[in-house]
């Protein structure tokens, strides 16, 4: 209602929304370093029924990503450049042009590091491999082995070694893959040589052969183990026959 001076009068009557109150939250998607970490905003109140959000912006609390720390999408995803814990800053909008902000904390786990060493074992080809993985941020309670000729096996904590017995002597590439209480996972490989149990090799160094004439003779036999007994063709049956070789 208005008055001029001349005590005129006028009346206007028109209906007003009050919407409610804007609240919202966001949810995530727990992740481990070098991985995306998922962001999707869910709207409290109003319900969802009577209202919709309109606008998103995300700031990550990573400024070390530089321009990537920051998002206007409406189920972004970020990748930290640091293990650690950050604070996020969620402002969204709704249709009537409201206004809510949220924050919340969330951790980048550690990831674990991987390693191993093998032992070349017997001369019946057995190796025998042990994993020295570390991990910093949680136990490690999964060890994922592929050793290179088509055989997989796995290991649960607290087991760290396992053998394997490969068909033919060659180089073969084994990976070992560790999985700790978090769900992270790291991967390390490496070639491992299984070399011919023995192999009997040797040459004449002289090279003037005749009837009666004294030759000598040098070994070049190879063991994976210590050589214990040398023989010459005809001083030991067939049956024996190849080179003995014995681990020291």
């Amino acid at each position: 209602m208005i008055t001029d001076l001349r005590g005129c009068v006028d009346t206007l009557i028109k209906p007003v929304c009050v919407p409610p109150q804007l609240t919202a939250t966001f949810t995530y998607q727990q992740a481990c370093f070098s991985q995306p970490m998922t962001f999707s905003p869910q709207l409290l109140t109003p319900p969802p029924a009577q209202d919709s959000l309109i606008t998103f912006s995300w700031n990550f609390g990573d400024p070390a990503s530089g321009n990537q720390n920051n998002s206007t999408q409406k189920h972004p995803s970020h990748i930290y450049s640091a293990p650690g814990f950050y604070t996020i800053n969620f402002t969204t909008t709704d249709m009537f042009g409201c206004q809510a902000t949220d924050y919340q904390s969330v951790q980048v786990h550690a990831l674990p590091v991987a390693a191993f060493s093998y032992d070349p074992g017997s001369c019946d080809s057995t190796l025998t491999f042990t994993s020295a993985s570390i991990d910093t941020a949680a136990a490690i309670t999964t060890l994922y082995w592929d050793f290179g000729d088509g055989t997989l096996d796995t290991l649960y904590a607290p087991a760290v070694s396992v053998t394997h017995k490969y068909s033919t002597p060659g180089t073969y590439t084994a990976t070992l893959t560790v999985e700790d209480a978090n769900g992270c996972t790291s991967t390390v490989t490496d070639s491992v040589r299984r070399a011919p149990c023995i192999v009997a090799a040797y040459i004449a160094s002289d090279t003037l052969l005749c009837q009666n004439y004294s030759l000598n003779f040098s070994d070049l036999s190879t063991c994976n183990g210590t050589i214990s007994q040398w023989y010459g063709h005809g001083e030991i049956p067939p049956s024996l026959y190849p080179t003995m070789c014995t681990r020291p």
